[in-house]
């Protein structure tokens, strides 16, 4: 089989489906603000450098009236002040645009951290373009053809800005 003979490359959006898209960015309201909007809620949150990394490695634990309480979790704490927590706090203040309370403590994590959430995104991402790149027909034309091996540390997903 000649090269310029391989059948043509599959549509890079073929195949297999989209991973778990990351969760709306809608704002809930406070009184009814679940565990499982905290990674949204967290994304939305305007935070940077250290601070931004500590709000990464926390869960929500719950919500009474004013007062919002997440768990961070204990093997990223090291750094962990009352100063982050009063800049959490401001941020989620500006959000939401009225007074609350942050309360925060270290301990154990149950569920799923922004941080958490992101690395399993990118390894499912990454495990889709593994996916398609292996079954592409050109590079299953090459590798037969040629007695190709593929460096699969070289392949990473197209960034989609997401």
């Amino acid at each position: 089989m000649q090269p310029d003979a391989l059948p043509p490359a599959a549509p890079p959006d073929a195949a297999a489906p989209a991973p778990e898209p990351a969760p709306a960015l809608s704002l809930p309201a406070l009184a009814t603000l679940q565990p499982e909007d905290w990674i949204g809620l967290f994304e939305q949150l305007d935070l940077a450098g250290v601070v931004r990394s500590i709000a990464s490695h926390t869960v929500l634990e719950g919500v009474l009236g004013d007062t919002l309480s997440l768990v961070l979790d204990e093997h990223n704490a090291t750094l962990f002040n009352d100063e982050h927590r009063k800049q959490i706090e401001q941020a989620l203040i500006r959000l939401y645009g009225n007074t609350l309370q942050l309360r925060m403590r270290v301990g154990t994590i149950i569920g799923e951290t922004p941080a958490a959430f992101r690395r399993r995104r990118e390894r499912e991402l990454r495990e889709a373009a593994l996916r398609r790149f292996h079954e592409d027909p050109v590079v299953q034309g090459l590798v037969r053809e040629f007695n190709a091996r593929i460096n699969t540390d070289s392949i990473s997903p197209v960034s989609t800005g997401n």
